[in-house]
Order: C-alpha cells, then sequence, then structure tokens
C-alpha cells in the first residue's frame, strides 16, 4: 500500500522460512484480532497461506507497479558454511524436494518469479540429491538467485543452461564467509546478472550508485586486474540486465520507443563530478544517490529538484523515526554495545 502511494515499482518477495533451518528457532507473529493486537505461533503452513493471499490480493495492483514473487530464503537449502551451519539428514532431501517442487508450481500458477538466495555447493548438492531434472524444473527465466558467491564452474553452467538470473550483492556479509559472487564466469557462460544492494540495515543503504564500483572492484581483486567487469556492462547490469531479471525488460530498463518512460535525471554540476569527462566512468565511481535530481515513473514526474512529490517527506522520516524507537525501545541494546575503549581505540572488537 505504502509503494503503490509514493507511486514507485516494487516487486515484493513473500515466502515461508526454510523448513529446516529458520534463522529464528521460534516463529511468532502477529495478529489484528477482535481490536487489539495477539501474538501466536507461526507455522510454515501459515507462512505459505499468507504468502499466497498476498499475491492473490497484490500482484500486479497498483496498475501493475506492484508485484510480488515467491521469496523462499534457502529453495535448495543452506550447504555453504555459516553461523546458521545446518546438517540435513537423509530424511530432509524428499520434503526439501517436495517444498522446492511446490514452489515452482506455485510460481506457474499464479506466474509470479522465484527468488531464493544460493551460495556454493548448493546447486551441486540439489543436482546430487534432488536429480538434475528436478534443478532444471525449477530453476529457470523467471528465478532471480540472490548472492551467488563461491559458486563454483558446475553450478554456473547450471545457471546458464536454465537462463536463471543472479543478483549480486557487493555490500553484503556473504563475501567474508563464502568469497565473492563470479560474475566474469557466470557473463560468459550466458547468464543474466545484475548488481543490487542488500537492503537497508546494519550496514548497508539502498543507495545502488556505490554497490555498481564495489561488484567491479570485487571482480578485479578475483582476477587482479581492472581489465574484467568493464563499467558499461556494469551499468547495464543496474538497467537494463535488471530489468531482464525481473521478466519486465520489455516494458523498461532501456530508453526505448513504446516502453515506459522510467528515467532519472543525474545532476552533474556537482564539484566530485566536475570536470564532466566521460559520464558512463563517473556514474560507475563518483555518483551517489544524492545525485539524483528528478525521477520519472512511466512518465510521471515523482521526484523533482531533489524534492518527492507524491508524499510528505518530512512527515515520512518523523513517523519512521517513531516506529523505529518503539522498537528500540523492547530491548536492550546496551548489550550489544561495545566498550567506548574498544569503540573508539581498539583494534577489534572483543569477540572476532
Amino acid at each position: 500500500e505504502a509503494y503503490a502511494k509514493v507511486g514507485t515499482k516494487i516487486v515484493l518477495g513473500v515466502g515461508p522460512p526454510d523448513i529446516y533451518i529458520p534463522h529464528i528457532q521460534e516463529w511468532k507473529g502477529s495478529f489484528f484480532e477482535k481490536g487489539e493486537w495477539v501474538r501466536k505461533d507461526f507455522t510454515y503452513e501459515d507462512a505459505m497461506r499468507n504468502s499466497i493471499e498476498i499475491i492473490e490480493k497484490w500482484h500486479m495492483g497498483a496498475d501493475g507497479r506492484v508485484r510480488v514473487s515467491l521469496a523462499p530464503p534457502y529453495i535448495f537449502g543452506r550447504h555453504t558454511w555459516t553461523r546458521y551451519t545446518h546438517k540435513y539428514e537423509p530424511e530432509h532431501v524428499p520434503v526439501m524436494k517436495e517444498k522446492a517442487l511446490e514452489f515452482r508450481a506455485l510460481a506457474d500458477k499464479y506466474k509470479v518469479q522465484i527468488h531464493s538466495h544460493i551460495f556454493g555447493n548448493t546447486i551441486d548438492w540439489a543436482v546430487k540429491n534432488f536429480g538434475r531434472e528436478t534443478v532444471d524444473k525449477v530453476l529457470g527465466p523467471d528465478v532471480v538467485i540472490a548472492h551467488g558467491n563461491g559458486l563454483k564452474q558446475s553450478e554456473v553452467d547450471v545457471i546458464a543452461a536454465n537462463n536463471a538470473s543472479v543478483a549480486s550483492a557487493p555490500s553484503t556479509g556473504e563475501n567474508l564467509w563464502y568469497g565473492y559472487a563470479p560474475l566474469v564466469e557466470l557473463i560468459e557462460a550466458g547468464a543474466n546478472c545484475t548488481i543490487t544492494t542488500d537492503g537497508s540495515a546494519p550496514r548497508f543503504s539502498f543507495d545502488l550508485f556505490k554497490d555498481i564500483s564495489r561488484a567491479m572492484w570485487h571482480q578485479w581483486i578475483r582476477y587482479e586486474t581492472q581489465a574484467v567487469l568493464p563499467g558499461g556492462k556494469a551499468l547495464r547490469m543496474v538497467t537494463i540486465d535488471a530489468a531482464k531479471a525481473l521478466q519486465m525488460d520489455h516494458l523498461t530498463g532501456s530508453l526505448e520507443t513504446g516502453k515506459q518512460a522510467d528515467i532519472i535525471l543525474v545532476d552533474l554540476n556537482r564539484p566530485h563530478l566536475t570536470p564532466t569527462t566521460y559520464v558512463p566512468h563517473q556514474l560507475c565511481f563518483y555518483t551517489n544517490g544524492h545525485d539524483v535530481d528528478t525521477t520519472i515513473i512511466d512518465g510521471k514526474i515523482m521526484m523533482e529538484n531533489s524534492k518527492v512529490l507524491s508524499v510528505d517527506a518530512q512527515e515520512v522520516m518523523d513517523l519512521a523515526r517513531v516506529e523505529a524507537q518503539k522498537a528500540i525501545d523492547l530491548i536492550d541494546l546496551d548489550e550489544f554495545r561495545p566498550s567506548d575503549e574498544v569503540f573508539w581505540h581498539g583494534s577489534k572488537y572483543e569477540e572476532v
């Protein structure tokens, strides 16, 4: 509803937690019943039912600006080291396979995309335990793989063969755990790749510009040369290639006759963008979100002179501060704060 009111576009991801390895062992949900909020256990089945209800209510809503996708966290499970390491037992495999095929059936039924995290060893594990036929059935052009860090060449080949997309998040903490996403290998294999942020917390922002150069740097580090992932390709990865990943490249992602006018105007008259020499290069390495002066969505000006026109931005920020403080008041942040000595003078936190 908020995105519809503001006038921007969104692909909302909904889905249940991993059936065997949820990040939170006990799931509870808030429900509004008889005029008050109540807390109840929130099961896998509850999450699936709610997800379907949201798809039926909102997919292609707000004149097509709001879309919904199925977003199981780990459609093939987690199979690389993490703080949430889990050992799958043989009896888990048939259930995991059944759930993966259930997502495929729902995606086909409702004509929505599948978005899921996949890291190194995951596809190899799925091919071994589910069978290549099942993996090929689940994957496809309507699947967006989040991250893709640590993928092996055998997994890259499977992704490319199924025309799936990989959305790399250069700012993510997964770079520390699994290594960087093999974007060069994926592109050379024919997979569609995009660059994205990893949300707005706790150490990220939704400023996509900063992640363009970061994605390039990661590939330079991997190959020990700046001769990989050219800037022009990186810009395509946040425009037309991103639209292709969302199956919207026939509507947006490039300035072409007959497409929707989704446009941003960047103010190049800024000290850090002066002198203007080669704009594509400057967009990759020097520009940030604050340089966007105007935003046009489907031909309608939604922001002009850096002022949002559809809602009162100050009111939205004020409400956000109030709601954030309500959440903070529910917990004791002191136990998560390092001592002043460590924070300001230390070389590392107490626990590494």
